[in-house]
């Protein structure tokens, strides 16, 4: 073998063995890497390593979503427990039904395939008028995170193929962050969301809360039901359809305190109602109501339940769950 030939073999095994190197320590630190800086910091940058340490792992089954009111109230762990489906919370805090499809179409289900997509759902979700969903949907889609996953065209589907299979190439973002890589080396983990009964969490008194009480002038301003916001749900859920996921919608439990504070009293909760059957019947989605827990003794403040509350929130679910969607 010429000396030039050696030379090549020493540098192709070199490259080979570096590359390995890097493919392993990438997988060591996965699960301790941060995605924030390519989401926004806080809760949805810890949702999204939920789902992103969750796709190489066992399958899942079913995926619990909406806003914080089923991040507070949902144990997907209890609830795995009792039907023996593996499930998982990715709910988004200030979500509403805007949110569904961005998040869960083109995120989560996508990266996860569950079997079924269960939202939980208010008439906070459904107000067309709302001033923040339109700003809490901008900062999810505008984020480096999102427009990387649903990128088009042939490089990005190159893309998502080889990051399926190479740690190395999933995590080249968060790799390029020094402070992030030092955190994970040192034996740091990502924060993420808890569960809501979680050992040594709070169960939480009753006591109302200023953001939710600002609700008649910012999420539930000027309320009308019906439009954008229950158009956006149906188109969602039949996207998830589509992707050949099942979808149940939950109509969450709230305390009078919240029911007072809608602008037109009960007629919007009428409105709500009215549009959240418009969305069932358009869909043939299956529906758990869930709404009948109004005892402030089950929440923290206004929407949402606290331990007890998510506890018996989970029950209600479990109970409800459709037969047909009980099989693993």
């Amino acid at each position: 073998m010429t000396n030039t030939r050696v030379a090549i073999v020493v540098s192709v095994l070199t490259i080979v063995g570096l590359f390995g190197l890097g493919e392993g320590s990438a997988r060591a630190l996965e699960g301790r890497l941060s995605s924030a800086g390519e989401w926004p910091d806080g809760p949805v940058a810890e949702q999204f390593n939920t789902v992103l340490n969750a796709e190489h792992g066992p399958s899942v089954s079913v995926v619990f979503a909406g806003s914080s009111m089923v991040e507070a109230g949902v144990d997907a762990s209890r609830f795995a427990s009792l039907t023996g489906l593996r499930s998982l919370n990715v709910a988004l805090p200030a979500s509403t039904n805007f949110m569904v499809e961005p998040w869960l179409v083109h995120v989560v289900v996508p990266m996860l395939r569950p079997r079924i997509v269960a939202i939980g759902v208010a008439s906070r979700d459904f107000n067309d008028n709302g001033n923040g969903p339109a700003d809490a949907l901008q900062a999810v889609t505008q984020a480096p995170g999102y427009r990387s996953v649903v990128a088009r065209g042939t490089l990005a589907r190159i893309d998502r193929v080889v990051s399926r299979y190479s740690a190395l190439v999933r995590l080249r973002r968060e790799l390029r962050r020094p402070t992030n890589v030092l955190r994970a080396l040192s034996g740091g983990k990502p924060s993420s969301v808890p569960a809501p009964c979680a050992s040594g969490r709070p169960r939480y008194a009753y006591h109302p809360s200023s953001l939710v009480s600002a609700y008649p002038t910012t999420v539930l301003k000027r309320y009308s039901a019906g439009g954008t916001q229950t158009r956006a749900l149906i188109k969602a859920v039949r996207e998830l359809q589509r992707l050949g996921t099942k979808v149940v919608l939950v109509k969450l439990p709230t305390t009078s305190d919240y029911l007072s504070l809608h602008p037109h009293g009960h007629r919007d909760i009428v409105a709500f109602d009215a549009a959240l059957r418009d969305v069932v019947g358009e869909t043939n989605a299956s529906l758990i109501d869930a709404s009948a827990l109004h005892n402030k003794s089950f929440f923290r403040d206004q929407i949402h339940l606290n331990c007890a509350g998510a506890e018996r929130l989970t029950m209600a679910i479990t109970r409800e769950w459709p037969s047909s969607l009980r099989k693993g």
